[in-house]
């Protein structure tokens, strides 16, 4: 959520002209869950409560920055889930590669998080502080053959 606020705050200022939809907008899990009615924002800013209501197929880019290694194997599983089944264009990524034990016991880093086989990669980089960083895209095909 904190990541949000900031997200928000540089997005308005670099793009002044665009519609944006947040979490706290009137009736968000309606237009979340419609498509005709989504397709009106240009940008969403929404929390991991309301991701769930997504229709399928609706987003263009999801981003996940230093978190997804640090949950649980069964709350990976969820994201992945959220990432097959709702983003039709492109995932990015930046999460530190081993396991944080500290934080969960079960906890699997992102060397295996697992997308569907649609998943090709465009970018993918190491840093010097431990992150896989990675730009992935979804074949159209996929999503017309699922």
């Amino acid at each position: 959520p904190e990541t949000l606020f900031l997200a928000d705050a540089f997005l308005s200022r670099a793009f002044p002209k665009a519609n944006f939809l947040r979490s706290n907008t009137e009736n968000v899990d309606q237009i979340l869950s419609d498509q005709n009615k989504l397709i009106n924002y240009d940008i969403a800013l929404i929390s991991p409560s309301k991701i769930n209501n997504l229709a399928l197929n609706s987003v263009d880019l999801a981003i996940n920055t230093a978190s997804l290694g640090e949950m649980s194997r069964k709350t990976q599983e969820y994201y992945s889930n959220i990432i097959n089944t709702k983003v039709r264009g492109m995932f990015y990524s930046v999460n530190r590669y081993g396991t944080n034990k500290l934080k969960h016991t079960d906890c699997p880093g992102i060397s295996e998080f697992n997308l569907d086989k649609f998943w090709s990669p465009l970018y993918v980089n190491s840093t010097h502080t431990y992150h896989f960083e990675q730009a992935l895209f979804r074949s159209k095909w996929s999503l017309n053959n699922k």
